[in-house]
């Protein structure tokens, strides 16, 4: 347990680090006039927080930076959040919930939050696998044209116009959207597609070229779906080159390729997703030793059961946590609400 003096020392000299991003000397820490000791006994207690692990000598001036060890003592004590204007909580929740269906949702989501933070911005979408269909439909375009919708989890919708060989009618086409909505509706992605492929196999003979056409055209939207966009969006990657930490290039390029390769980032979102709430890595707290330089603030968000995301940022240990961390918050709470709500415009 640490003397009142010594939190407030390391609240100051943490405080003016995230402000300045400079070594702080005792000198400076003494002139405070809510500290009022002497640089001697400044030394004293800086000594003692070095060898608690609290600060650091990044070299051999006299100035001292606080450690990851520092900064989550700081984060879990000491910090003070400024909650986000009723303003721009405003504009954000305008801005996202007018973006259209939920991959549009999530890039703006996440453009948003990279601008306004200046960091790094992260989006782990829902695995596609356990999103489940909600309902099928064809539409008769022309007589040989036909449109497949499928609608996921209410919110998402997969279109595919099938071109066929011959003429189908209206009322083929309802009695085919009724056997996939009965057959289908409700599984997951994965289960739809092992059902549609095993009741198939028994019905096929008792189908004809257009109906078989229309069946694969549903299969394929199925697979699409599913593999036609990344789980994982990455924005502002340049956002870090403003920042003298982060300043090394060899640095810079595996952060960079850790980005394009997802593996190591992904790792830390799904922990973050078992870790539930709103969570502040610092340093090797992320479990990657490539991060160690940097400061991760996630929140995971959900789109109904079993769908669960994760949004936050990305950037330098240095960073104003008393700012991003509510932006984080709020960002995810808005999403959150705006998946939940969010009804697909119907096709005319």
């Amino acid at each position: 347990m640490l003397k009142a003096r010594d939190e407030l020392l390391l609240k100051k000299l943490i405080e003016l680090y995230l402000k300045e991003g400079k070594p702080v000397g005792s000198r400076t820490l003494s002139k405070l006039p809510d500290v009022g000791v002497s640089p001697a006994t400044v030394r004293n207690v800086m000594a003692d927080l070095e060898g608690l692990g609290f600060i650091r000598a990044p070299h051999t001036s006299a100035g001292r930076i606080p450690t990851s060890k520092g900064l989550r003592l700081y984060v879990d004590r000491f910090l003070i959040c400024q909650p986000l204007s009723a303003e721009l909580t405003h504009q954000l929740a305008s801005k996202i919930a007018e973006s259209g269906d939920a991959q549009a949702v999530m890039d703006t989501a996440s453009r948003l939050l990279s601008e306004l933070t200046g960091m790094v911005s992260v989006v782990l979408m829902p695995d596609r696998r356990q999103e489940r269909l909600s309902h099928v439909e064809f539409i008769r375009i022309s007589d040989r044209r036909v449109l497949v919708v499928l609608v996921f989890n209410e919110q998402e919708a997969e279109n595919r116009f099938i071109e066929l060989d011959a003429d189908i009618s209206s009322d083929q086409l309802q009695r085919m959207a009724s056997f996939f909505n009965t057959e289908l509706v409700g599984l997951t992605l994965h289960e739809a597609r092992e059902r549609l492929l095993q009741k198939m196999s028994g019905l096929r003979a008792q189908l004809n070229g257009g109906m078989l056409r229309i069946v694969q055209g549903a299969e394929d939207a199925l697979e699409a779906h599913e593999q036609g966009a990344s789980p994982l969006k990455v924005k502002g990657e340049k956002n870090l080159l403003q920042y003298d930490e982060l300043a090394d290039i060899q640095q810079l390029k595996q952060l960079f390729n850790s980005f394009e390769e997802h593996q190591a980032i992904l790792s830390l979102l799904d922990k973050s997703i078992a870790a539930k709430g709103l969570q502040v890595f610092i340093g090797r707290e992320t479990g990657l030793e490539l991060y160690e330089p940097c400061s991760v603030i996630t929140h995971p968000f959900d789109m109904g059961d079993e769908l669960v995301g994760v949004l936050g940022v990305l950037g330098p240990r240095r960073m104003p946590y008393e700012r991003i961390i509510p932006m984080v918050d709020v960002t995810a709470k808005i999403v959150d609400s705006v998946l939940k709500k969010h009804v697909p415009i119907p096709i005319e």
